[in-house]
């Protein structure tokens, strides 16, 4: 089952194995729901498919509209013209090139995505590269909700 859903597995409450998207949004007994966001229209760009499953279903459960899904560098800057997302969730690290090489790609047209670099890395948002980017922020992506993408978008 390697490389679909099964691959994150519930540690505890609210912890998934590897440090993908927290499960401390989705819905649990006794819990109040969160207040759903905008139906923005989301392209998510990321090669691990463990993540990307958890990414979509809790972006989804929150509202959001995940339109298209890239895996590469090439693949992000193709579907960000084709499906014209408003926002462009975008890893850091891809397997044919770099996520800031991305975000210069696609900003700055007319109808440009906001973009929001991801990584497993917390650290990275004090990179320089990341610092000086064209995007509207970072979010670790243990940390990815639709409540911080929401906060980096206003």
């Amino acid at each position: 089952m390697a490389g679909g859903p099964a691959a994150v597995h519930v540690v505890g409450p609210g912890v998934f194995e590897r440090g993908y998207v927290s499960a401390r949004n989705l819905p649990r007994p006794g819990v109040p729901k969160l207040p759903r966001v905008s139906g923005r229209r989301v392209l998510l760009v990321d090669d691990h498919p463990g993540f990307v499953a958890s990414a979509r279903a809790l972006l989804t459960h929150e509202g959001m509209n995940v339109v298209a899904v890239a895996t590469t560098a090439a693949d992000a800057i193709r579907l960000s013209d084709a499906v014209r997302p408003e926002v462009v969730l975008l890893d850091i690290h891809l397997p044919d090139g770099s996520g800031i090489d991305v975000a210069h790609a696609i900003a700055g047209g007319p109808g440009a995505p906001q973009t929001i670099l991801i990584s497993s890395d917390a650290d990275a948002a004090m990179h320089p590269d990341v610092q000086t980017a064209p995007v509207r922020g970072f979010v670790p992506k243990r940390d990815l909700t639709c409540a911080a993408i929401e906060a980096l978008l206003h």
